[in-house]
This record gives C-alpha cells, sequence and structure tokens, in this order.
C-alpha cells in the first residue's frame, strides 16, 4: 500500500514538473512575439526619422533661398528699411540655423521623445517659414 501511494506521489510530481516546465516556454514565445514588434516599431520610427529628417533639411535649404532673396531685394531699398530689414533677416537666419543644429544634433531617445521632438520641429519650422513669408510681404510694400 506504501508503495502505490509513493509510486502515484512520483508520478504525480513528475506530471507536475512536466507541466510547469512548459509553461516558462509559452512565456518566452509571447515574449519574443513583443520583441519582434518592439523591433518592428524600432524600424519604422527609423524610417520615418530618415525621411523625416531629409524633408526638414529640404525646407531650411528653402528658408535659406528665400532669406537670400530678401537680402538681394533689399539692396535697391531705403537705407532706414534696409537696416530693419537686415536685423529681421539675421534674426530669422538664426532661427534657421539652429534648427539645423537641432536637427542634426537629435538623438534617438525613444518613441515618446521622437514624436515630441518633431512636434516642436514642426511648429518651429512653420513659424519661421510664416515670419518670412511675413517679412517678404511687408517689403514688398
Amino acid at each position: 500500500m506504501i508503495k502505490k501511494i509513493l509510486i502515484l506521489a512520483i508520478i504525480g510530481l513528475f506530471e507536475i514538473s512536466i507541466i510547469t516546465a512548459c509553461r516558462p516556454s509559452e512565456k518566452k514565445e509571447e515574449g519574443s512575439k513583443e520583441n519582434v514588434s518592439e523591433s518592428e516599431i524600432a524600424a519604422k520610427a527609423k524610417e520615418e526619422w530618415i525621411q523625416f529628417k531629409s524633408e526638414a533639411e529640404v525646407r531650411i535649404n528653402n528658408n535659406k533661398e528665400q532669406l537670400a532673396i530678401l537680402k538681394e531685394k533689399m539692396v535697391t531699398t531705403d537705407l532706414k528699411v534696409r537696416v530693419e530689414a537686415n536685423k529681421m533677416v539675421d534674426q530669422l537666419e538664426q532661427k534657421n540655423n539652429e534648427l539645423n543644429k537641432n536637427l542634426t544634433e537629435y538623438k534617438e531617445e525613444g518613441v515618446e521623445k521622437w514624436m515630441k521632438f518633431k512636434e516642436e520641429f514642426n511648429h518651429d519650422m512653420d513659424e519661421l517659414v510664416k515670419a518670412i513669408k511675413d517679412l517678404t510681404v511687408q517689403n514688398i510694400k
């Protein structure tokens, strides 16, 4: 009788150890699926960054061109207007250079920080473009 109980206990322990040994492997598979999706997200973010950076560089270069055109047009304007406009153009060039510096010095620090950087950069770029257009309109009048 004791042998039967001992044999059943050993078989029960054996079955329990098999069942618990299988569970962590299922969790490992789920973890690997999560790692795959995290790596996919990182790859997509990197692709988005590359595209964003190239588009931003184009916008920065367009700003440089617009500011150079403004400087050329101001040569024929009144001295007083030219001095004021040159100060404003210099400030806008400085902002454009700062945006370029921020773009080149940005380092990946996660998706949330990337989204925040992108939002702030686009806001600053839009404000700069608007200021350049406003200055162009003022100089035409």
